[in-house]
């Protein structure tokens, strides 16, 4: 099946970590929102995932969502938000603290059962962020921009979140470790989970950390409140009414922090049974979510779980939300028969604009920070990506703009693009198939165009 508006994601993340919201989505009919956004599928192979959606079935969960915080996030959600955030740190921090090797497995599955139903509440509640992504919060943000005439300047202040990111609360941590005014085991107490995202699992070790420490500069975060009141009062406001965009983007911040913790307890766990019963931990990526009770009764081969790693896998997730998995050759000929309408024979793309600006260089594709793609990021080189997170922001520092295939005007990319006074173009949707790492491009965040020249 093929959709009337497609919308298609992609990135670098396991086949585990993603069944993991895919549930959520799922899950979603009958969470905090009550709306499901239909079917779609998932394409897996060697921790590449790409994701073709419904952008119809996204853009009525979002509007919905609109609806539902027109004064802002519901507070029920807040509250919710806020106990999850404590309790699912809480829990991975006390997997962090044990001796995996002298549980017993009924030991190691009870624990993993807490974390995986901390894991799915944390996505049930904060799924509804990633229906912004196609860029439904535009609309909305300039219908409010313009019923109260604020500037760019002042639409900037009011959706600048009141909270530092968690890589800037990383960053004042190791200067603090620095300047001798926090003990490394206090670090290491807040960040256990830092070294671990959507593909990798690995502890926070010293060597990382003093690595680090000489290569992270302390973003002192200035709150926008102050500013916000002045902006609010020029305009005779006692309400922020862009608190909720504003929100959303605190969230996903938030969110971030939250699932690479989820993931480093659950994997942590995981690996330990792999290791039990003769599966390499590295694997893990390849387990499916469906796959635990025959993982932990070692029904699982080492062989079986390398084929789901390392071969194509396409997930299709029905609109009555069953799971059908198909694998191998047939998996990629379906997957590269839903994703052939996609013209990549063009020279220029259209997107949104996110930060004003023109600039010209050669392109640099990376889907992900911290792979070998990034290293050879230089200044002025044009940032082509899926879609940017909060480890991207030492290469948006670098580049002369930054083009992505996804995201919204609260999206990460377009708070961050503005803060650095960057040109930013946003939902391209296949600016990374299109342009290759070497060729030239002229950014026109003026127009909203992207061309090979």
């Amino acid at each position: 099946m093929t959709f009337e508006k497609p919308y298609r994601q992609e990135g670098t993340t396991g086949m585990y970590q993603s069944l993991l919201w895919c549930l959520a989505v799922v899950g979603s009919r009958s969470g905090y929102v009550g709306e499901s956004w239909g079917e779609f599928y998932t394409y897996f192979k060697k921790n590449f995932m790409g994701v073709l959606w419904d952008e119809s079935g996204m853009e009525r969960v979002a509007r919905k969502v609109i609806r539902l915080s027109e004064h802002g996030i519901p507070p029920e959600w807040d509250a919710a938000w806020t106990r999850i955030d404590a309790m699912l740190t809480h829990e991975a921090h006390a997997i962090a603290q044990l001796d995996l090797s002298a549980m017993s497995l009924a030991e190691l599955r009870a624990a993993y059962d807490r974390m995986f139903a901390l894991d799915q509440e944390m996505w049930a509640i904060s799924i509804f962020i990633d229906t912004f992504d196609p860029g439904f919060d535009r609309a909305e943000i300039e219908r409010i921009q313009q019923m109260y005439g604020f500037t760019d300047h002042e639409l900037q202040v009011l959706l600048t979140p009141r909270e530092p990111s968690y890589l800037s609360e990383w960053g004042h941590a190791l200067t603090q470790l620095r300047a001798g005014t926090l003990l490394r085991s206090d670090l290491h107490d807040r960040f256990f989970w830092f070294a671990t995202n959507y593909s990798s699992f690995s502890e926070l070790t010293d060597v990382l950390i003093e690595n680090s420490v000489g290569h992270t500069e302390d973003d002192i975060f200035v709150s926008p409140e102050e500013e916000e009141r002045t902006t609010l009062a020029a305009h005779g406001l006692n309400e922020n009414p862009l608190a909720f965009f504003r929100s959303l983007t605190t969230w996903r911040d938030t969110r971030k922090r939250l699932n690479y913790t989820g993931i480093y307890g659950l994997v942590r766990i995981l690996r330990e049974v792999m290791l039990r019963h003769s599966i390499d931990p590295v694997l893990v990526n390849g387990v499916r979510i469906d796959q635990i009770d025959a993982l932990f009764a070692g029904e699982l081969s080492n062989e079986a779980v390398r084929s789901q790693c390392e071969d194509s896998v396409l997930l299709h997730v029905t609109a009555d939300g069953r799971f059908e998995f198909t694998y191998g050759n047939e998996a990629k000929l379906l997957w590269d028969s839903l994703t052939a309408a996609e013209s990549t024979d063009v020279s220029e793309l259209k997107g949104m604009i996110a930060s004003k600006g023109k600039a010209t260089g050669t392109v640099r594709v990376v889907l992900e920070a911290h792979h070998e793609s990034a290293k050879a990021m230089q200044a002025g080189d044009i940032l082509i990506t899926s879609m940017t997170r909060p480890e991207f922001v030492p290469l948006m520092k670098l580049a002369g703009a930054i083009v992505t295939n996804e995201g919204g005007i609260t999206s990460h990319a377009a708070i961050v693009s503005r803060e650095l006074k960057k040109p930013c173009i946003i939902g391209t949707k296949i600016a990374t198939q299109v342009f290759k790492d070497g060729d030239v491009v002229e950014v026109d965040a003026f127009s909203g165009i992207v061309r090979r020249i």
